[in-house]
């Protein structure tokens, strides 16, 4: 669904928003951190007085966070609050080069990607600064995406690479199909981080694959250090941002 496919739905149903974000919320609670908590702390080392668009805010709080130190801008599809203006993310309601800081945290989700990203080149001034939180399984690709914008007239500054290290428990092959991959997860790899999340959490559930019943026990069998492998894989590659997966399906063995 593009932007704008998405404007209008929920124009339509704007209940249907909240309770996205509703849902949304609460799988954030599971999460050991918040990347708008980062860029929270980054926005607040920024000079006072910028102007920053908040793209996709959700309940705007970088604005109720940081609305008295810079002059925040706040869009989505929806207003939940006064502090969000509601509109396609493609066409915003702003003049050219208005913009000193544009965020995107969690935000890229519409296929029409490359008219948010034209859409921020058109309002931020010359030497502004983008600013991009993503899921990486969002991506075929998170070096191509990067090109791309360097295509579209940004440079790359900052590439942030922490993750939620506790809630990665991976064993070795996986660690390896992830580094072949450029730090993309087939799905294959995605429902080992399920199964490793669910393994962290305690919960010893079981689905079936291909015909065939799997419980959680099949990747605890691997080690009984697999916490400590997690985190040494992260330590190595780091290619994975701020979010975890979670999910009732588990590998195929």
């Amino acid at each position: 669904m593009t932007g704008s496919e998405a404007w209008e739905y929920f124009q339509e149903d704007p209940d249907a928003f909240r309770c996205y974000h509703n849902g949304f919320a609460e799988q954030v609670k599971k999460w050991p951190n918040h990347p708008l908590s980062s860029i929270i702390r980054w926005l607040k080392s920024k000079p006072s007085g910028s102007v920053v668009f908040d793209m996709g805010c959700g309940e705007a709080k970088i604005a109720a966070t940081v609305g008295e130190i810079h002059k925040v801008h706040s869009f989505d599809l929806v207003a939940v609050n006064d502090y969000v203006t509601a509109c396609d993310m493609a066409h915003l309601p702003m003049e050219d080069l208005s913009a000193d800081i544009v965020v995107f945290c969690l935000s890229l989700m519409g296929t029409n990607l490359i008219d948010y990203i034209k859409e921020t080149r058109r309002v931020l001034k010359l030497g502004g600064t983008l600013k991009i939180a993503e899921v990486v399984s969002r991506f075929v690709n998170v070096k191509l995406f990067c090109d791309a914008l360097c295509k579209l007239g940004f440079e790359l500054i900052e590439k942030a690479t922490d993750c939620q290290k506790r809630d990665w428990p991976l064993h070795k092959n996986e660690c390896s199909s992830v580094k072949k991959l450029d730090g993309v997860a087939n799905e294959e790899v995605r429902l080992v981080m399920r199964l490793a999340v669910k393994w962290a959490t305690g919960d010893m559930g079981e689905t079936t694959v291909d015909n065939v019943m799997r419980s959680l026990s099949t990747l605890q069998d691997h080690s009984d250090a697999l916490e400590d492998k997690a985190c040494q894989f992260l330590d190595d590659y780091k290619v994975f941002c701020k979010k975890t997966i979670v999910g009732d399906e588990v590998i195929k063995r």
